[in-house]
């Protein structure tokens, strides 16, 4: 059953990630709804014993049954309430329902529910790719493989022109709004820019970036701590080996503060991950955070 939702997922991109083909939002939401429902059922059968009854709702004391005999199954809302799955890809499944359930009738998309749509389509095929290696051991055959936006506007995108479109796209909006505290390995929506540059000849550089809408790559605790390797000790020590004159003044405690405000600078690590509760640690990329101090205590009497 994994390799057949795998399956409805490669073709959700195939048909999505083909510019000339209309109707492409409906249809990356209608065949990843499936996947996804192909997924769930396949991990209830395995967390059943591989028995296929787990899967099949029951009228009393007996299966029921579609009209041509054969056994019907459970759908997608009550697979993810039988599976043990996070609030991240909930909503992400429910925001990708509301696109099947509502999207057809609603004619063609605006530009904003398209963009929108997209990046619920892109959560949901991340996640899935976690979930099959997890659960099934099932390396995706093309993990990496994401839907091309093809929105080339270089304006701001034009609101939804009809009450069907506005009102599924503020309930799509109120969802990836959500906030998740529980789900670190999944999000609601992804957002995934392709640009072409004819003035780009090389090179580029990757950051860390507070923007919402920037390409999301995920760090694991360790490449965090390589990239944030130095402790607050470690910063002091190197500002009294480089900056002449350095005292921890008031100047240096008011430039630390603004350093941790900057992403690209200091990381945050709580004692336990799993509450808010609880002491923090900082940590701080030594070349960017030493840099940023240089700047903020560059002439005062640090």
């Amino acid at each position: 059953m994994a390799r057949c939702a795998e399956e409805a997922l490669l073709a959700a991109i195939d048909l999505y990630n083909k510019p000339l083909v209309s109707y492409r939002e409906q249809t990356l939401a209608l065949l990843l709804v499936n996947a996804w429902e192909i997924l769930l059922k396949a991990r209830i059968v395995q967390c059943n014993g591989n028995d296929l009854a787990a899967i099949y709702p029951r009228e009393g004391r007996r299966f029921k049954r579609n009209a041509d005999g054969s056994h019907r199954t459970i759908g997608l809302q009550q697979a993810t309430a039988k599976t043990p799955i996070g609030p991240a890809i909930r909503h992400s499944l429910e925001g990708l329902l509301l696109v099947r359930n509502q999207a057809a009738h609603a004619g063609e998309l605006s530009d904003d529910l398209r963009q929108t749509v997209h990046a619920f389509g892109t959560a949901a095929i991340q996640n899935f790719v976690t979930c099959a290696d997890k659960w099934f051991g099932l390396p995706v055959r093309m993990p990496y493989l994401l839907p091309v936006g093809f929105l080339t506007d270089e304006g701001p995108a034009q609101t939804a022109g009809n009450a069907t479109q506005r009102l599924l796209l503020r309930r799509l909006q109120e969802l990836a709004a959500t906030r998740v505290n529980d789900d670190s390995e999944f999000a609601i929506t992804l957002h995934l820019d392709v640009r072409l540059n004819p003035d780009l000849s090389g090179g580029g550089s990757i950051g860390v970036t507070a923007d919402p809408n920037a390409p999301k790559v995920r760090l694991t605790g360790g490449k965090l701590l390589e990239k944030y390797s130095a402790t607050y000790d470690d910063v002091v020590s190197e500002c009294r080996r480089q900056i002449p004159g350095f005292k921890k003044s008031k100047h240096f405690n008011a430039a630390m503060r603004k350093v941790k405000k900057e992403p690209d600078c200091a990381y945050e690590r709580r004692l336990n991950p799993r509450t808010s509760k609880g002491g923090v640690k900082w940590f701080y990329d030594p070349e960017t955070t030493l840099a940023r101090l240089e700047k903020e205590l560059r002439g005062n009497s640090a």
